[in-house]
């Protein structure tokens, strides 16, 4: 049984990992320090900067106590956020990047949603980007057309995993995480090359934590989007996203779901080799289709890889590879989305 505490008294820790972001790092921890909701505890964990990271904490740290400083060897997001939770003695987990953003009512609404919902164990609300330079506006998407991306997906079990096998519904900063949902579903995969976050939902949604989205116009979470985010290397992306669905296979519940995430797994391996085509690495690209096709048949993927190995040297590798970024879904999976 959840111990309910009222939202004022609430502490919230938030984790902000930090490699050589010392220069975005300031306006991160100004949109913590306008916060509406006074109890939080801030650990901003080092992880092995060279740049002015340690100087820009500790200016914090001087006028603050709410702020923390840790170090640690580079070992990345994973390990310094889990640093961040094994030190946190907060009720809730908030987590923001350092290149990121939250809005002065963030910790207060999310707070007071699940102290008044005992039954929730992480609310999310929509995210909007904004770019370094230029006019600094909020946007759903930094692609066109402009929508929100986020399902709007609550409740817990199948709907939620359905949802999250297909895409990675919120940013690492979007939602608050009770405290006994960290305690469960461990720490971040400190394995994952990219996607630890996303991994780390489906391992909460597995579990059958209850997920609450936040219907409302007001968006809690923004997200920077510059030329050195991880989000923009499409290759190292797609590794991760093809290691995150094998680790999610082995914790899928059921049968359902267990086709579901063999789904996007083949359709991983299938992007790869795409990309891997695009990017002048047609024998790497040729030996993964040709594997893909021979081994996800079931999932209606190998005449595609098999149909552009054929086309290859007649309508050029780009074009084919523009055409294998098309997936389709299989019957299986509908099912088990739609039932």
């Amino acid at each position: 049984m959840r111990t309910v505490t009222s939202t004022s008294s609430a502490l919230v820790t938030v984790i902000v990992p930090c490699f050589n972001y010392g220069h975005f790092l300031p306006e991160a921890l100004e949109s913590l320090s306008r916060q509406s909701h006074p109890r939080w505890e801030c650990i901003v964990v080092d992880d092995g900067s060279t740049d002015n990271t340690q100087a820009v904490v500790q200016s914090y740290v001087r006028r603050d106590p709410r702020y923390h400083y840790m170090h640690q060897h580079h070992r990345g997001l994973s390990a310094a956020r889990n640093l961040g939770i094994r030190a946190g003695r907060g009720e809730y987990f908030q987590f923001l990047d350092a290149d990121d953003l939250i809005e002065p009512r963030k910790l207060e609404r999310h707070v007071r949603h699940l102290a008044e919902h005992e039954e929730v164990g992480i609310v999310y609300s929509p995210v909007r980007y904004f770019t370094t330079t230029g006019s600094r506006e909020r946007r759903y998407s930094m692609r066109e057309p402009d929508e929100p991306w986020m399902p709007q997906t609550s409740g817990r079990g199948r709907p939620v995993i359905s949802a999250i096998a297909r895409d990675n519904f919120m940013a690492v900063n979007c939602p608050l995480v009770r405290r006994d949902v960290t305690a469960l579903a461990g720490g971040f995969d400190e394995t994952l090359p990219a996607l630890e976050d996303w991994e780390y939902w489906i391992r909460c949604a597995v579990q059958g934590t209850w997920f609450q989205y936040l219907d409302e116009p007001d968006t809690y979470a923004l997200v920077r989007h510059h030329a050195a985010s991880m989000s923009n290397d499409s290759m190292r992306m797609t590794r991760g996203l093809i290691a995150l669905c094998r680790q999610a296979l082995r914790s899928a519940p059921d049968a359902g779901a267990r086709a579901l995430f063999a789904w996007r797994l083949a359709s991983a391996r299938h992007n790869l080799y795409a990309l891997q085509l695009r990017k002048g690495m047609p024998v790497r690209g040729l030996l993964n289709g040709l594997a893909l096709g021979l081994s996800e048949t079931r999932y209606r993927l190998s005449l595609r890889c098999l149909l552009g190995l054929a086309l290859l040297p007649l309508i050029g590798r780009r074009r084919v590879a523009d055409l294998l970024l098309e997936v389709s879904w299989s019957r299986s999976i509908r099912s088990y989305i739609s039932g």
